[in-house]
């Protein structure tokens, strides 16, 4: 009779995988003006609530020109970008929008252009790679008020 002795060494093994994380909130956020009471901290307060009356939305006076800008503070590989629309009334404003980032206000990047007024989500997805993000900025052009009610900027931290 013969007898095997099979010997099955298990070695634990630790794998780290970082989750997405909303980098923007509660960051130093600014816009080209402010309307009423709705400041650009607004709409990285984490707060989605669509509706203006909510008091969870950033408003541009109205311009040629509008833009705003959250400074993540430190630079971040982003993955992905969501962006919060106002759903009470005047979603139609949030037209000729641009969104750019970058590591320098001086050297942004467009990333997507929505001519068509946003839904009340959308979404900004770097795949299959990240960017290197300090800096998100959405410009408006549309010669009226600019206003988002949230923007999330996922990284991995």
């Amino acid at each position: 009779m013969v007898v095997s002795t099979v010997l099955l060494v298990i070695i634990g093994v630790t794998t780290t995988c970082a989750t997405l994380q909303n980098v923007a909130q509660g960051k130093s956020a600014y816009m080209s003006s402010n309307y009423y009471k709705w400041p650009a901290s607004k709409a990285v307060d984490g707060n989605t609530n669509n509706n203006m009356n909510g008091d969870s939305c950033f408003h541009t006076n109205t311009a040629a020109t509008n833009w705003w800008y959250v400074d993540l503070g430190q630079n971040y590989q982003v993955s992905l970008i969501e962006v919060f629309n106002r759903k009470d009334c005047c979603a139609d404003r949030s037209k000729n929008i641009a969104a750019l980032v970058g590591t320098s206000l001086n050297n942004l990047e467009q990333v997507k252009y929505w001519a068509d007024p946003l839904w009340d989500y959308e979404s900004v997805v770097f795949h299959p790679l990240a960017k290197t993000v300090r800096y998100v900025k959405f410009v408006q052009t549309a010669n009226t008020y600019f206003h988002l009610c949230e923007v999330k900027v996922y990284a991995r931290v």
